[in-house]
């Protein structure tokens, strides 16, 4: 019996990492929502400027613009973290594809953690307001693979909470 548990502890164990190197070979898809009662060309208003992303994503303290106007597909700009345990991390961007008023695409092109990456926002009239869909497909790179499970498994926690800052930053600057 003794020799089952510890042999179940080791298939449990080799599952686990099959998994993480799994989903780190073909990715992880996230996606979340948020409505606003504003109008759709106010909200894509908001999302026409990247430093925007300060106001509501948790991971970017800072944004900064890397190509000359005017912004549109082939812009980049680079997101830099809040400072944690003394360090910040830089991550490169790449406007990939723009449809004003309606979506828009960027391509991770440089970070220290995801190998690919690409955020998707939509931006589409909902009764009186607006509703916001936000997509991320990423691949890890290796060294980090082991956040994929916490990633996916947290997803709805992750986002949602970026979804509520997100609104709230709609919100005011809808009042702007």
């Amino acid at each position: 019996m003794g020799w089952w548990i510890g042999g179940g502890v080791v298939v449990v164990i080799v599952g686990l990492v099959g998994a993480m190197l799994v989903w780190t070979a073909v990715g992880v898809r996230l996606t979340a929502e948020t409505s606003v009662d504003l109008p759709p060309a106010r909200v894509w208003s908001f999302f026409e400027d990247p430093h925007n992303l300060a106001v509501w994503d948790r991971s970017v303290h800072s944004v900064e613009i890397t190509s000359a106007p005017p912004y549109g597909v082939g812009s980049t700009f680079d997101t830099i973290s809040p400072e944690q345990h003394g360090r910040v991390t830089r991550t490169s961007y790449l406007v990939t594809e723009l449809v004003p008023g309606k979506s828009g695409s960027v391509d991770v092109v440089g970070s220290e953690q995801f190998r690919h990456a690409t955020w998707i926002t939509r931006v589409e009239p909902a009764g009186t307001g607006t509703r916001v869909v936000i997509e991320v497909e990423f691949q890890p790179k290796f060294q980090v693979f082991f956040l994929t499970p916490l990633l996916f498994f947290s997803r709805d926690n992750l986002m949602v909470a970026d979804m509520d800052y997100l609104n709230d930053a709609l919100v005011k600057y809808g009042r702007e």
